[in-house]
């Protein structure tokens, strides 16, 4: 029996996700129509600067603690 791959996709990435895969959209900010809640645009809002890397350190984080 093989082991099942998950593909998370976040803010209308596209990925070719194989058959046998699972795939789970999560999406915050406007574009698309919201599936989950996080409130990370009013506190980056709330800053001088942050480096686009240690924003998506930043995402990825939300995102985990949204889908406990």
């Amino acid at each position: 029996m093989g082991r099942r791959v998950h593909h998370l996709l976040c803010n209308g990435a596209e990925f070719a996700v194989p058959r046998n895969a699972k795939r789970l959209r999560l999406d915050y900010q406007g574009g698309k129509q919201p599936n989950v809640r996080i409130e990370l645009p009013r506190f980056v809002d709330q800053l001088l600067h942050i480096p686009a890397r240690l924003l998506d350190l930043l995402e990825i984080a939300a995102y985990a603690v949204s889908q406990l």
